[in-house]
């Protein structure tokens, strides 16, 4: 089972980093479809979204650090534990693969390095999903009962 949670992991991983890579013309498309898509759905509520699309897309944009980022965490935090890794050491790999992240961007068209959305988006997204692994109920071996 750890095996699978690594594979999980580092293909999370590659995503992240196959989206930083992607021109900011195609980010930004991809998020203001989601974006569009939401505030449509959601105007039966308020016209608000759709009067705001484009803040309600810089909204859509920060979230999607934070779950991405969440998603990390958590699968991380598992493959961290399976493997009886230091609590420090995946730490250290969030906020690594957060600025190595961003660093990605530099090579990306018409996109740059944004220490800002590593710090409060990334960094915190990662921990939430860390929090979540590590606040979940742990489950007890069935012992034989017999001994």
């Amino acid at each position: 089972m750890k095996w699978i949670w690594l594979g999980v992991s580092v293909v999370l991983t590659a995503f992240v980093f196959g989206m930083s890579g992607t021109s900011g013309e195609t980010s930004s498309s991809l998020s203001l479809s989601i974006a569009t898509w939401v505030a449509n759905g959601l105007e039966f509520i308020t016209p608000w979204f759709s009067e705001h699309l484009e803040t309600f897309h810089l909204v859509i944009r920060k979230s999607a650090h934070i779950a991405e980022y969440g998603l990390l965490g958590i699968a991380w935090t598992k493959t961290a534990t399976l493997f009886s890794w230091r609590v420090g050491l995946v730490l250290l790999l969030g906020i690594g693969i957060a600025f190595l992240d961003e660093g990605v961007q530099l090579i990306a068209i018409d996109r740059g390095p944004s220490v800002l959305d590593a710090l409060l988006f990334d960094v915190p997204g990662f921990l939430l999903g860390w929090g979540l692994i590590l606040k979940l109920p742990k489950r007890n071996k069935p012992t034989n009962a017999s001994e």
